[in-house]
């Protein structure tokens, strides 16, 4: 890997199977933006859907698109509780 591959990449270091290593902060980073992708996608969701499944159950899609919504935001509250130890 080059100099300006392993630094574009925040690579400080590569290992002997040549790959990069990065440094804590780019690690960081990084999974903190995945996170935010999925939460994000998730939080996007019940829109999508809600009038699908409401046509599909026949009942109000406001109602249930908020329901899901609430729901759906309580389970991104309880797992954003959770911590990973390393």
């Amino acid at each position: 890997m080059s100099e300006a591959t392993k630094s574009a990449a925040g690579a400080s270091h590569v290992n002997g199977n040549g790959a990069a290593l990065i440094s804590r902060e780019v690690a960081v980073r990084k999974g903190f933006a995945f996170g935010r992708m999925w939460r994000d996608s998730w939080l996007s969701w019940p829109a999508r859907v809600g009038p699908v499944i409401a046509e599909a159950l026949d009942v109000d899609a406001a109602t249930l698109t908020v329901m899901l919504e609430q729901h759906l935001r309580d389970h991104l509250t309880d797992l954003a509780r959770e911590r990973v130890e390393f």
